[in-house]
């Protein structure tokens, strides 16, 4: 939307502080100063799968072909941009794409015995009550179990958490035992040759109804 009620429509082909750059099939390709966009409508559309995703605090996912992070901006490029700035302070992560990393909780594969000690917590992994096991099936394709465990907030402080995973009933991965508080540790699994994968949370002492372990970040990874 550009002053007085004109707009043109088209592919936006890049977009910065200073200009917005959009090609029209009919009338070709037109710069025009940011301070002249009144808002921009877009039309419905799939994601690309690109190699990289950057979040920003207001919830926004940029997909990228390209990201250079420096002091105070990221530079992304993308198919619906080309070198889009992102302050430093605005981006809270900046992660492998849908492509080639995906949650597991995602894949609806993750089977728990008992079903009630897995909770799942959107953008934030799941939590596992000690004693549960939870299975799935490594994905074709991807290279890599990758995982931050950590005892979740809620466990008693005299409680201490062990996160085990299995590939093909072999212990490949252990954390060492964590209490309420202590630093996420990080987990990663091989997956070649590799066809079932076990997560298994192990309470230290006489485990509570409120003892779980937090999968903070547990996915899949095809480099």
């Amino acid at each position: 939307m550009l002053p007085k009620g004109d707009f043109f429509s088209g592919t936006i082909k890049g977009a910065d502080v200073e200009v917005v750059k959009v090609f029209n099939p009919i009338f070709g390709p037109r710069t025009f100063p940011a301070r002249d966009i009144h808002a921009l409508v877009l039309r419905d559309a799939h994601l690309p799968n690109s190699p990289y995703e950057v979040r920003t605090r207001d919830g926004s996912l940029f997909p990228a072909e390209y990201v250079a992070p420096d002091r105070t901006n990221v530079t992304i490029k993308g198919t619906l941009y080309d070198n889009l700035l992102l302050g430093t302070s605005d981006v809270v992560e900046i992660r492998a794409g849908a492509s080639r990393c995906r949650p597991v909780a995602t894949f609806g594969l993750l089977r728990a015995e008992p079903t009630e000690g897995l909770h799942l917590l959107p953008e934030r992994g799941f939590t596992m009550a000690a004693k549960c096991v939870a299975s799935c099936v490594a994905p074709a394709g991807f290279t890599e179990f990758i995982a931050r465990v950590a005892a979740d907030d809620s466990t008693p402080a005299d409680q201490k958490m062990v996160f085990s995973v299995l590939a093909d009933g072999r212990v490949v991965a252990r954390s060492p035992a964590l209490t309420a508080g202590e630093a996420p540790q990080l987990l990663r699994v091989a997956l070649t040759g590799v066809h079932n994968l076990i997560l298994r949370v192990d309470a230290t002492a006489n485990a509570t109804a409120d003892t779980k372990g937090h999968w903070i970040q547990a996915f899949f990874l095809r480099h």
